[in-house]
């Protein structure tokens, strides 16, 4: 496996942890703006900005174990750029990645209830 690939992964994750992180800083204390670009779009939650606040309030803790599963594994993949076996990469890659979206669809279901 080439080694670009593993610190290129690596730092994505990173990437997307310090993303993460910082949106569920921001939904934790109520910062987060209504927009059309992060957070959780649902016709519900864009109803108004009590509805938006009060489903970030709620769900933040999710954006949070984003955050530190893809710290993580951001960086156990960049530990193995240097080795021999992708089996290991792959398999940090799949899980960090892999996790994202049974997350995602957990906190849809949280703000859901805790708009309605």
């Amino acid at each position: 496996m080439s080694l670009w690939i593993p610190v290129v992964t690596g730092v994505l994750a990173w990437l997307c942890a310090i993303i993460f992180g910082v949106i569920a800083d921001k939904s934790r204390r109520g910062t987060l703006p209504r927009n059309s670009a992060v957070g959780i779009r649902l016709p519900s939650t864009m109803q108004s900005d009590e509805a938006w606040t009060t489903a970030h309030r709620k769900t933040w803790t999710a954006n949070a174990l984003i955050a530190v599963i893809f710290f993580l594994g951001g960086g156990f993949m960049l530990l193995q750029s240097g080795e021999m076996s992708k089996t290991p990469y792959l398999v940090a890659a799949a899980i960090t990645f892999g996790s994202l979206v049974p997350i995602l669809i957990i906190q849809v279901r949280l703000a859901q209830k805790a708009v309605h």
